[in-house]
């Protein structure tokens, strides 16, 4: 017998050993490293603060914190590994917490291997939860998961029954212990003491990486978040540089430093693959929801940012995407990207919907585009959601409406599709520093191998250098306000990254901005900190003077952006990134010079040939010539900064030299809206076009009731008066006026504004009966405006549905009575409606409004209307 008790004995020590019973493992957190993870989602909830601290009414020294915010009915996961824990009677997990906030549950991750989860092609892994809550009465609690293999059995009930078939539960095992903590928008803080665990047996696995992966399984999906922070992709900040793909080569486009691609309809699979390559993200409509319910399906998108819903996406629309966005949600549960909507009005509604909204700039005369934009986006700010993530799109050719018209009455050759690269530039940077999550560049034509293309590749490809040296307070930094300079007028964005604060100088007008440095008074500056000053092609040191109210800081270059810092490595870095980028910013900037004077050149030369040689515009042309002159020398000795600045002059003196042209032809006679006289190319045959119809007579009026004399007359007759949004019920519109121009009555509109702060949200629209054209038909809408009041962005906008926005006539300050002119021709058989639009705090008056066909004799319909319209000689 006691051999064969020996016999056993030895046997027993030769078997292998299937798992080894520990100690209860205990975690006091007294160490400088935080070990709970907060696990990513989608539903904006996002750590505020994450730390080891010390406690002293609590055992141990320390405790870790985690500070989490989301909206409510939403939860934030904690999480802290535990190796391979099986699910037997013994386990018993404790966490010792106090809290903010009620309703705290313990939980643990349950990885079940025999099952294959649906969705991933990988091992069904599912979140179980205890039954203790926190009673979130800020005394420190214990709450506890027992039971656990029936706590598990009763949950595996319930996801087979989602799943439509029992769960084999043979295996299961826990991986980590899970906190489920409910979010509130103000914050929700929870202070972990300790975690025990008991009855806790380690298996061999825990000392190899475990297969989970399904047989044949498809690559693991990238997480793609996108929170009031912007985009994360796999937990690391993107901030996106995206065009829309017009047919062009994709490379090319990456070329000019764009990130990111965005397709009006669903890409192909060679479109995708290629992107794949070349590292280039994309946006798009999703594909048909069967291709996202599998992950060998949906493998093929991964490279997709967020989808796009369809458009329309008014206000009328919203019901039916909805129902899109949702099926949407349903089906993409593989990817799960962001859904992204491109609404123009509705703002909170939309932002409710989607999880992303895409803020188009609003069309308007180019002086006015940057303020446009501006104005857009502190609107879709302020009525979207709290912390709703906003894209800026930026449109880099003009609207369709205004092509078609100055097509219609413009020389062939003579219009420019695209918009001045530099105001594209300008408006794009102020987005971004607004606290755009993302600059989006849409466009209606392609680029071509044309020599006015080229001029505005290079100013996308100097747009984008700008972007990728400001990506870091982009990417991951955060805005912390606005400064003024002691100069008047002057103010620049403050942008705070770690121990670094950056100040980009607001530029309201690039192109007439002084040349003059400025001075800013920054205050709680570090005594420690250094100051400087760089650009895409250098950076110097500038001397930080500390005075009542703050540091002082003078920039000598107006554009220049200014880093204050008391981390010299921060500065490093900067430095380095100018390094990189320089050679390329020279070059691209003195190409963009001789592009602009190529153009001007082509498109401005009648203008300076009809004054004479010894014009003021040819002295413009030659200055410009010598400033590119001045750029090349100073490259060709290896000075590269003053190559640049040089270029950088010539381009700005050209672009105020096209603004000025315009406004000129704006500034004379009544307020006019004509499509010649938007771009400088086309400025000589606007003053033609004015001279040859100025002698010409008038047909009737075909717009009944534009002299405002009876509401009844007019209601009949088809005007009507739409209330854009809640706070249009503030604003009267009535027939009144104490000395109108014409007749007894005109009309008046009064929209007040809703707080002392803002504008008035109201936006009331006044629009007329359609009045038939015939095509080829040239027509005159006259009248008369005055703005009684105005005040804090208030406006009154002239517009027609056939020249558009762009082509409106904007008053925002007081006038007296005034005459207006809008000139259009109807390309073909339709009717024009004519729209007066009152946004913000503002009183104005209209009256005598008229549509008149102008009478063409056969000559000036050839010289007017022609193919082309008219022939410069």
């Amino acid at each position: 017998m006691p051999l064969r008790r020996l016999l056993i004995a030895c046997l027993l020590t030769l078997l292998p050993h299937a798992g080894r019973a520990e100690p209860a493992l205990l975690e006091r957190y007294d160490g400088p490293t935080t070990s709970w993870s907060p696990v990513p989602n989608r539903f904006g909830v996002r750590v505020l603060a994450h730390e080891r601290v010390r406690q002293d009414d609590q055992r141990g020294t320390g405790a870790e914190l985690v500070r989490l915010t989301g909206p409510p009915g939403y939860s934030g996961l904690l999480l802290t590994p535990i190796g391979h824990a099986p699910i037997l009677e013994d386990l018993q997990i404790e966490v010792r917490l106090r809290t903010d906030h009620p309703g705290v549950q313990l939980g643990v991750r349950v990885v079940f291997p025999r099952e294959t989860d649906p969705n991933t092609g990988r091992s069904l892994v599912s979140i179980v939860r205890g039954d203790d809550r926190a009673l979130g009465v800020r005394d420190w609690e214990t709450l506890t998961l027992r039971q656990a293999p029936a706590t598990v059995r009763r949950h595996a009930r319930a996801v087979g029954s989602s799943l439509g078939h029992s769960i084999d539960e043979r295996g299961a095992y826990a991986d980590a212990v899970v906190l489920i903590v409910p979010c509130d928008p103000q914050g929700a803080a929870l202070w972990i003491d300790e975690l025990k665990i008991e009855g806790l047996v380690r298996s061999a696995a825990d000392n190899a990486e475990p297969d989970t992966t399904a047989k044949h399984a498809p690559p693991t999906p990238r997480q793609v978040r996108l929170t009031q922070e912007g985009l994360l992709i796999d937990d690391r900040p993107y901030f996106p540089r995206v065009i829309t793909h017009y047919g062009e080569s994709l490379p090319e486009l990456k070329k000019l430093g764009f990130n990111t691609i965005a397709f009006e309809s669903t890409p192909t699979e060679e479109l995708r693959d290629e992107c794949g390559r070349l590292g280039l993200q994309l946006i798009c409509p999703p594909p048909p929801t069967e291709e996202l319910t599998s992950p060998a399906t949906a493998a093929p998108w991964d490279g997709v940012l967020a989808w796009l819903l369809p458009d329309p996406v008014d206000e009328h629309s919203l019901d039916a995407t909805a129902a899109v966005a949702e099926t949407l949600r349903q089906n993409d549960t593989v990817l799960n990207r962001p859904v992204l909507a491109r609404p123009t009005e509705a703002w909170g509604a939309w932002s409710r919907l989607a999880d992303g909204l895409v803020v188009d700039a609003p069309w308007a005369p180019p002086a006015r585009m940057l303020d446009g934009c501006k104005s857009r986006f502190m609107a879709a700010r302020r009525f979207a959601r709290p912390g709703a993530p906003l894209l800026a799109a930026i449109p880099l050719t003009h609207s369709d409406a205004y092509l078609r018209q100055v097509t219609a009455f413009a020389p062939a050759g003579t219009v420019d599709t695209w918009r001045a690269p530099t105001d594209v530039i300008a408006e794009a940077t102020a987005a971004s520093t607004d606290g755009a999550r993302g600059v989006w560049i849409t466009r209606n034509a392609a680029f071509t191998g044309a020599e006015g293309d080229e001029r505005v590749r290079q100013g996308m490809a100097l747009l984008n250098l700008n972007l990728t040296l400001l990506e870091p307070w982009l990417r991951d930094g955060r805005r912390a306000g606005e400064i003024a300079a002691r100069e008047p007028g002057r103010s620049a964005v403050v942008m705070s990254r770690g121990r670094t604060r950056l100040l980009i100088p607001r530029l309201d007008d690039p192109v007439t901005q002084s040349s003059q440095g400025a001075t800013y008074i920054v205050p709680g500056v570090a005594e420690a900190a250094k100051a400087y000053e760089f650009t895409l092609v250098g950076m110097r040191p500038l001397a930080l003077n500390r005075l009542a109210g703050g540091a002082h800081v003078n920039a000598g270059d107006p554009a220049a952006w200014v880093l204050i810092t008391e981390d010299a490595r921060s500065a490093a870095e900067v430095g380095q990134r100018v390094r990189s980028v320089s050679r390329r910013a020279e070059a691209l900037q003195q190409s963009i010079a001789v592009a602009e004077l190529r153009h001007a050149e082509a498109h401005l030369s009648p203008l300076v040939l009809a004054a004479g040689s010894r014009s003021p515009d040819a002295a413009v042309l030659a200055d410009a010539r010598r400033k590119i002159s001045l750029a090349k020398s100073a490259e060709s000795t290896g000075d590269i900064s003053a190559a640049f600045a040089h270029a950088a002059e010539a381009t700005t003196q050209l672009a105020r030299w096209s603004r000025d042209r315009v406004a000129a032809a704006n500034a004379v006679g009544p307020l006019d809206s004509s499509p010649l006289a938007v771009q400088a190319s086309t400025i000589i045959d606007h003053y033609r076009l004015l001279q040859l119809i100025e002698p010409l007579s008038r047909r009737a009026n075909l717009l009944p009731a534009g002299d405002f004399e009876d509401h009844t007359t007019a209601a009949a007759s088809g005007w009507r008066h739409i209330a854009r949004d809640a706070g249009a019920s503030q604003a009267v519109v009535s027939f009144a006026g104490a000395a109108p121009p014409h007749g007894a009555r005109c009309l008046r509109i009064e929209c007040p504004a809703d707080d002392a702060q803002a504008p008035a949200a109201a936006s009331v629209e006044i629009s007329s009966p359609g009045v038939n054209l015939e095509a080829g038909q040239l027509v005159e809408v006259t009248g008369m405006v005055r703005v009684e009041s105005a005040d804090r962005g208030g406006q009154l906008v002239l517009t027609d549905n056939l020249g558009g926005e762009e082509l409106a006539v904007v008053l925002d300050r007081p006038t007296s009575w005034r005459p207006f002119r809008l000139l259009r021709r109807a390309l073909q058989d339709a009717p024009l409606q004519v729209t007066f639009a009152a946004n913000g705090p503002i009183t104005a008056e209209l009256d005598a409004v008229m549509v008149r066909p102008v009478e063409l004799p056969s000559a000036a319909k050839a010289a007017v209307l022609g193919a082309p319209a008219l022939q410069r000689k």
